[in-house]
């Protein structure tokens, strides 16, 4: 069990980036905003 334990959170943390930052926000917000426009909602 300890073994697979480990094993999990080493898999598990090479692939959670944790909470996004900074640029990473800014970013996905303007793809947002370009995918609403790109099926015409307003974003209220």
């Amino acid at each position: 069990f300890i073994l697979t334990a480990i094993v999990w959170f080493a898999l598990e943390r090479n692939r959670f980036q944790g909470p996004p930052l900074g640029d990473i926000i800014a970013a996905r917000q303007a793809a947002i905003k370009a995918a609403e426009q790109a099926v015409g909602e307003t974003g209220h």
